[in-house]
């Protein structure tokens, strides 16, 4: 991780480092100004979506349906 931090700290005209360096460099770990704190992370689930019902279609068959 020195060498990403150091490669970081040297690059001209202060451009950020580029993701692809830091995925050739063989690091295990993200370096710690790419990882956003828990709590600005965004989640897997969609806010206000926690009281839509199910629908169970298990017996469902279209060829029974009046038309």
């Amino acid at each position: 991780m020195a060498e990403v931090a150091a490669a970081a700290a040297g690059s001209t005209a202060g451009a950020a480092m580029r993701v692809q360096s830091i995925s050739q460099s063989g690091q295990s770990r993200v370096p710690p100004q790419y990882v956003q704190p828990v709590q600005t992370r965004p989640g897997n689930r969609a806010p206000g979506f926690d009281n839509i019902p199910s629908v169970d279609l298990s017996e469902f068959n279209p060829a029974s349906r009046d038309r």
